[in-house]
Parts: structure tokens; sequence; C-alpha cells
């Protein structure tokens, strides 16, 4: 798009060379038919597939995180996620006898039961009430179902594409150091 310069280049006249440079401004060296509108940004080895015929999941998780694979710390995150919300809303009921009285329609687990399951309380994670468990907890821990789903929404997209670039491993020690960050972060 570096080449337009009234609506005659956009509509079609755009494609001839403007003062020796080519398309793009990078000079001649690309060639006429070589526009940056008919490179890839991310070449893709993959075949295309007709999305109608992938069903609603399978669209969507053609268009969202395309990468995305069930044997992967992506996966794995979250399920435990979703185990560990699962726990958090039985133990709320089990224990309190109740979910959060305000919240009930969004399955908010009580704020004690989440406490108790390792919820970030400044006073139990250091001294004399020192906690190790509350270090990585509220990693995992979730206030809410819409909390989980736009977490795990988020998990989804961005670790598999880092899952892509970096490794599964490598995702892996990105997602505990800024889960611990996050954690040790004092407000």
């Amino acid at each position: 798009m570096a080449n337009v310069h009234g609506m005659r280049d956009v509509e079609g006249g755009g494609n001839q060379p403007r003062g020796g440079m080519g398309l793009g401004g990078f000079g001649q060296g690309q060639g006429q038919g070589a526009g940056l509108g008919q490179m890839p940004l991310l070449a893709d080895s993959r075949e295309q597939v007709d999305p109608r015929s992938l069903g609603f999941w399978g669209t969507m998780k053609s268009i969202l995180c395309p990468q995305f694979q069930m044997v992967s710390f992506t996966f794995m995150i979250c399920l435990l996620d979703a185990a560990v919300f699962v726990i958090s809303l039985i133990y709320s009921k089990v224990q309190y006898g109740k979910l959060e009285t305000l919240h009930q329609i969004f399955l908010c687990p009580d704020y004690g039961a989440l406490s108790d399951l390792g919820a970030k309380v400044r006073d139990r994670m250091k001294g004399q009430h020192f906690e190790f468990y509350r270090w990585v907890m509220p990693m995992f821990l979730h206030a809410g179902l819409l909390h989980i789903m736009m977490n795990t929404f988020c998990q989804l997209i961005l670790c598999t594409m880092m899952e892509r670039i970096f490794t599964m491993y490598r995702t892996a020690v990105i997602y505990f150091v800024a889960g611990y960050g996050l954690v040790s972060n004092p407000s």
C-alpha cells in the first residue's frame, strides 16, 4: 500500500511502477507480479479445507487456533484449570454450603473456599505462616465461570501459537515464570 497515491491507484492503475520503484516501494528486485498483497505473511504448507465441511467446532478451531493438538502443554493446562475450578465449586458448596450469593448465575466459588484452596493471601505466603502452595495455586484458581472461560480462550489462542514457535517445554517455562511473576507481585 506504499504506492497508493490516489483512488486511481487503488482501482487498478496501481500495479504500474511509479518513478522507477516496483510494488511495495522496494525497487525493481521484486518484479512486476510479486506485490506485497500476493506474498503470505506466514507461509502455511497445509492444504486448504472448506470450513463448511468441518462443522462448527472444526471451523472455530481452524480460525482461532489452527495448530492446536490434544497432546500439548496448552491442552493439559486448560484441563488442569477446569479441574481446579470444578474442585473449587464443589469445595465451596460442601465447606461453606453455598456458592457466592451475588453471582450464583456465574458459578463463583466462595472467597473463603478460594482462600482455603491457595489463593494469594500475603500474610500466609511469608513469615511464620509460610504456605508454599500459595505460590503456585493462584495460577490455576478462578473466581468465576466468566473468568475461567476468558482465560481458557486466551490460553488456547496464545499458548498454541507459542508452542508452535518456542516448543512445548519452553512454553511451559514461559507460562510458569510469568505466573510466578504475577503471584510475587506485591499488590
